[in-house]
């Protein structure tokens, strides 16, 4: 399968030291399905060029050699896993976490859910659930699968795996 990175910096490999915390898997290097969101990640980045990175790999391989926590829809556990991440950048020992991408919008609501829920109830967390929901087909399309490489050596397995590299601007 594909996944893209897109950026607003030029590089030749990964480095899982170049990762930023406090993100919905946490620390890692992520990538999506989409190319579309890609593109929208790096030109939102801003700076005065914009590169996606597009990686083929076999995440079946992957699963036989790495340790992988998925989240096959944006359940109640994928929202308290984000918003640990989010709160305390806690660390793992998953090699890969895959789930929901969390565009724009959902980053404002997961904000704001964190600064005014203290102890959130199972309620609160329902209609938090309801209101990330996409809502038109073309957020469906933007807010498809994204992965996060957390340790360094799945890392060296998509530098080897990198099949294209665009330059937007």
């Amino acid at each position: 399968m594909k996944y893209y990175h897109g950026t607003n910096i030029y590089f030749k490999n990964f480095d899982i030291s170049k990762s930023g915390t406090y993100k919905d898997f946490g620390i890692g290097i992520y990538l999506s399905e989409s190319e579309i969101f890609a593109k929208r990640t790096a030109l939102w980045k801003g700076g005065l060029e914009a590169y996606i990175y597009t990686y083929q790999v076999n995440l079946t391989n992957i699963r036989q050699s790495f340790t992988v926590k998925e989240f096959r829809t944006a359940s109640i556990e994928w929202l308290k896993y984000i918003i640990l991440n989010r709160q305390n950048g806690i660390r793992c020992d998953y090699d890969l976490v895959i789930g929901p991408t969390a565009d724009a919008h959902a980053q404002e609501v997961v904000e704001r859910f964190i600064t005014t829920k203290k102890n959130p109830s199972a309620n609160d967390y329902k209609r938090l659930q309801a209101e990330l929901m996409p809502k038109t087909a073309v957020d469906r399309q933007l807010c498809s699968t994204q992965i996060c490489v957390k340790t360094q050596r799945l890392l060296d397995v998509f530098n080897s795996s990198r099949i294209k590299e665009t330059k937007l601007k």
